[in-house]
């Protein structure tokens, strides 16, 4: 889950709440 602020590769990247196992995202579609 993550919050919805517009800033689509924060949002993923630094404010993601993970239920259970975590995994490492390829972030490279999302930019900066």
């Amino acid at each position: 889950m993550h919050p919805n602020t517009g800033n689509a590769l924060r949002d993923h990247r630094d404010a993601a709440v993970w239920i259970g196992h975590s995994y490492t995202l390829n972030l490279a579609a999302i930019g900066d």
